[in-house]
């Protein structure tokens, strides 16, 4: 069956893919972080299944209208916004002459350094979930056993991470910053921080 249209809260983040994408980039690190567009995109759908992302949300894996997996829509919006924001290059086609050769994408360090604050946490089992976390290790429960790790909270996601989602007017991020993160939630203003002086 073809889903056309799928409601947002039924798809996986955006930061998903873009922290599996550089995720594959860090492995290669030591070496010369390089990936052929098919080997990378082949490595991000196995990592993103075998962490149970497609269980969590089919839509990512459904037909869209033209027969293609909605996964690899994504992952080419993803691509397309790390190479925008210098977390990634596009290095060359592999074989020039042709037209439909691979091209060959490489790593940058502005990318490989978000993964260093941040990881991706997913449970693939019914009623599960994947978002992105701090690498902390997450509380346990009253007999010792690890619980799932505290979700970033949206302003805390890096923007290389969060895809073409809409931004903040640039105001509104200037004033997150001078209020030093104290801010909870968006609209939540204090007395010493008047975001009108801004």
């Amino acid at each position: 069956m073809v889903k056309r249209q799928v409601p947002r809260q039924n798809l996986a983040l955006i930061g998903a893919y873009t922290w599996t994408i550089l995720s594959r980039f860090k492995q290669l690190e030591n070496q010369h972080p390089e990936l052929l567009r098919k080997d990378l995109q082949a490595q991000v759908h196995e990592y993103l299944s075998d962490g149970g992302l497609f269980e969590v949300y089919p839509d990512d894996n459904a037909a869209t209208k033209n027969g293609q997996p909605r996964w690899k829509q994504r992952f080419n919006a993803a691509l397309a916004h790390l190479k925008k924001n210098g977390c990634i290059e596009e290095l060359e086609k592999v074989n020039r002459r042709q037209r439909w050769s691979g091209v060959k994408y490489r790593g940058l360090e502005k990318g490989l350094d978000i993964l260093w604050d941040v990881n991706l946490h997913m449970d693939g089992n019914p009623g599960g979930h994947a978002y992105l976390c701090s690498w902390g290790n997450p509380p346990g429960d009253l007999l010792g056993i690890p619980m799932c790790p505290k979700p970033l909270e949206p302003w805390e996601v890096p923007h290389e991470l969060e895809g073409n989602k809409s931004k903040a007017p640039p105001k509104y991020n200037l004033y997150y910053k001078l209020c030093l993160g104290s801010i909870y939630r968006p609209g939540l203003i204090h007395d010493w921080c008047d975001e009108t002086t801004l």
